[in-house]
């Protein structure tokens, strides 16, 4: 098991250590959990840009915006068709 020292503002810290004992979690459960859980929504945020996700989400926001546009556009007929009655 490898040690990792961190430095830690002393506000930052007390925080820490006082939200660790009201759950009545070890500070070292708790930084371990952190990290563990940094590392994998890192992971999985390089998962996602290596798939072209992003730019599939790209290619379809212009689209989108049109259709989205069109909506509002049908959307305020209908109103000013609903109020006329």
């Amino acid at each position: 098991m490898t040690t990792v020292a961190l430095e830690l503002e002393d506000a930052l810290a007390s925080q820490f250590v006082r939200a660790c004992r009201a759950e009545g979690h070890g500070e070292r459960e708790v930084a371990t959990g952190l990290l563990r859980r940094y590392l994998e929504v890192e992971e999985l945020r390089r998962r996602l840009t290596e798939t072209g996700l992003t730019k599939l989400y790209e290619s379809l926001a212009a689209e989108d915006v049109m259709l989205a546009e069109s909506g509002l556009g049908d959307y305020q007929c209908d109103l000013t068709r609903a109020d006329q009655r």
